[in-house]
């Protein structure tokens, strides 16, 4: 219900709950709805550098922010996926790298868009 009204000016109370939530599930929440928010980019740069966040806030931290700075949401992935290190953060490091791969694939441009996912359907099966 946070952003249920796509016309209300919504954004500052959630960077609001984002910075200063009163639980963590109302933070994850603020982050995935600041997506497209222009005026989030730092908060969520922010959130993504903080390696004593939860992980979970830090992973929709970057793919809020992949939807309008997909270049700035990139490379803090890559950071680190590469560069942090511990238990802690293999899980962030995973769901990543998963949604690197989704993120930067490209669309698909042929009349039928739906012949690749057959595809991979077919071979899936093959392979299962």
């Amino acid at each position: 219900m946070l952003s249920y009204d796509l016309h209300a000016d919504h954004f500052p109370l959630l960077r609001k709950i984002a910075k200063d939530a009163p639980n963590g599930q109302a933070k994850k929440e603020a982050i995935r709805n600041l997506a497209t928010d222009e005026s989030a980019k730092d908060l969520l740069v922010e959130v993504i550098e903080d390696g004593a966040e939860d992980p979970e806030t830090r992973h929709a931290a970057a793919t809020a922010l992949h939807c309008l700075f997909p270049a700035v949401a990139t490379a803090q992935s890559k950071r680190i996926i590469l560069e942090e290190e511990g238990d802690d953060v293999e899980d962030l490091k995973t769901a990543l790298l998963n949604s690197l791969i989704f993120l930067e694939q490209e669309a698909p441009t042929d009349e039928n868009v739906f012949r690749g996912v057959l595809e991979a359907k077919d071979n899936f099966m093959e392979q299962l």
